[in-house]
């Protein structure tokens, strides 16, 4: 199923309705983590849509198989060297069955239930301050499965344009039987 943009800015539009202005990333509260270190005791935790993005967040910054298989990624397919990574989590929605509109019932990762969480990162230098780096957005679907939460899929601001595609890191996990 083809998706047009103004069916995906609709979508984009619903989950982002008005809410309290978004600090700016100055005043939030920022997130580290790096090889060997993290500001989140939840980093390695399914348990939350917050601890299972921020232990993709980890997997990235760290490039750690074992933490890469927890939320389905591939280190393998992660090109870039382990390195710190700050983030700021700007809001976490759960999408709601009014929230989805026609042109978006047949995608698989926007369904009632699922949890939006969005949120700003930026790769530091391995050594010295972030100041200077510029962040990117990046969002992440997830959805709940007994227990333990599941990413559906996640889109940085280097996707294209569109419905979110599986990243190239991407291993969906197995639907249990």
């Amino acid at each position: 199923m083809r998706l047009s943009l103004g069916s995906v800015v609709a979508a984009l539009c619903i989950v982002a309705a008005p809410v309290a202005a978004q600090p700016k990333p100055a005043e939030a509260k920022i997130g580290r983590v790096a090889p060997g270190m993290a500001t989140s005791p939840c980093i390695g935790s399914i348990t939350s849509a917050v601890c299972m993005t921020e232990t993709l967040l980890a997997c990235f910054a760290r490039v750690d198989a074992a933490l890469c298989a927890k939320v389905g990624a591939d280190p393998k397919a992660i090109t870039h060297e382990p390195g710190p990574i700050e983030y700021v989590i700007d809001r976490v929605n759960v999408i709601r069955a009014e929230d989805i509109t026609e042109d978006l019932r047949e995608v698989d990762w926007f369904k009632a239930g699922y949890t939006l969480v969005e949120l700003r990162r930026r790769s530091c230098p391995a050594s010295g301050s972030c100041n200077s780096e510029t962040w990117d957005d990046l969002q992440v679907y997830l959805r709940p499965r007994e227990n333990v939460w599941e990413i559906v899929t996640w889109r940085g601001e280097s996707e294209s344009e569109g419905a979110p595609e599986l990243p190239d890191a991407y291993r969906p996990q197995p639907r249990p039987q």
